[in-house]
């Protein structure tokens, strides 16, 4: 375990910052539950006893992004990318076949047969400026047993493997180690008031880096994947109580893990389902070098954020690092609470840092929506 850094104003400035570019980029509650609606809709759709999934006990649960509260806007549009796997038992040892019957009974429904798009490994409703649900068929795997699926491949026509909920459990409880840090920061104002569950480092460095991901591979095929960029930080996370100490930790980190394990390249495994490589599309060497290389950026730029003085500048590169104008938005809204804190008489300093509120700081109380099966 790395000794947590001194939370010095530049670093409390600068992480106020980064949480306000979260909170802008996290799905809201209310986005959330119509959300939820919407999927339990569908389970019960495809579950229904006129179904010819019915007999398979189809059940349907959100996985990735929504299930491990690290969604992220994506750039230059407002639908989120969500991610559900409809589970069945045991079924037709063609993969293909229970693909089939998904899409089939989607189809025969009036509303989601126009929403329908064919994926790889999923099939996705459209809902135009709220959010795609992109549905994971899948089945237990009695083999491997616990919580791991199978999930058919369209294209090579084969069960893959996989554990979304293992996947889940295994990132809360990295997410724990965060928590003796989390008390550290209580005396480190919020630009924006946010759950206090979501006000987790390891979760905002995940938002942040998929962030930074689409805005720098933007369109390009080999933008590094989110499960890849969240088991990384997940891995290289050593508890750091703030963004950005955490950020250049976990990229240092993975650079000295790609150093070791070369000439061969470093491999990312499903830790819940090492059946499961998360980094197979890295035997192109270009894309595993592209990916490197996008961590030695992002180390780069976290590192000259803690150097750059004025608020303007940091507005500038977050502008750069993140897009949307979400770095000056950060700074607009900072610079209003501390316009709000000075007419309540409520701000006042500690050494170089500014604080705004209470000593402890106010959270407000954590939002009531859950994920699971």
């Amino acid at each position: 375990m790395t000794t947590a850094p001194t939370l010095e104003g530049a670093t409390l400035e600068v992480d106020q910052l980064l949480e306000a570019i979260c909170a802008a980029l996290q799905i809201t509650p209310t986005q959330f539950e119509l959300a939820k609606g919407h999927y339990e809709a569908v389970g019960d759709w495809l579950s229904k006893p006129d179904s010819p999934l019915a007999q398979s006990r189809p059940h349907i649960y959100p996985q990735g992004s929504m299930a491990l509260r690290t969604t992220t806007r994506p750039r230059g549009r407002e639908e989120y990318d969500l991610d559900m796997v409809l589970q069945v038992e045991p079924t037709s040892s063609d993969p293909m076949d229970l693909y089939r019957r998904v899409e089939e009974r989607l189809r025969a429904h009036r509303d989601y047969a126009g929403r329908l798009e064919k994926k790889r490994r999923c099939l996705r409703l459209s809902y135009e400026h709220q959010f795609h649900l992109d549905i994971l068929p899948a089945r237990r795997d009695d083999r491997r047993g616990g919580t791991c699926i199978e999930v058919p491949d369209c294209e090579l026509r084969t069960w893959k493997p996989s554990n979304p909920l293992g996947y889940v459990k295994w990132f809360e409880e990295r997410c724990e180690i965060a928590q003796d840090a989390f008390q550290k920061r209580e005396m480190a104002p919020l630009v924006q008031p946010a759950p206090s569950d979501l006000l987790v480092v390891l979760r905002q460095v995940v938002q942040l880096l998929k962030r930074r991901r689409d805005n720098m591979f933007f369109g390009l095929e080999n933008a590094p994947r989110s499960v890849i960029l969240t088991t990384l930080a997940a891995l290289f996370y050593e508890g750091e109580p703030t963004i950005i100490h955490a950020m250049v930790g976990i990229g240092k980190r993975f650079e000295e893990a790609v150093a070791a394990a070369a000439p061969r390249r470093f491999r990312v495994l499903n830790p819940t389902n090492p059946s499961e490589d998360f980094s197979e599309s890295w035997d192109d060497s270009t894309t595993y070098e592209e990916f490197v290389r996008f961590v030695q950026v992002v180390r780069t730029e976290f590192a000259t954020l803690l150097q750059i003085k004025g608020l303007d500048h940091l507005g500038a590169l977050l502008d750069d690092m993140f897009g949307d104008q979400l770095g000056q938005a950060a700074v607009r809204a900072f610079l209003q609470r501390i316009r709000d804190a000075k007419d309540a008489d409520d701000l006042r300093f500690r050494g170089p840092a500014l604080i705004i509120g209470s000593e402890r700081g106010h959270r407000p109380s954590p939002h009531t929506f859950h994920h699971g099966a």
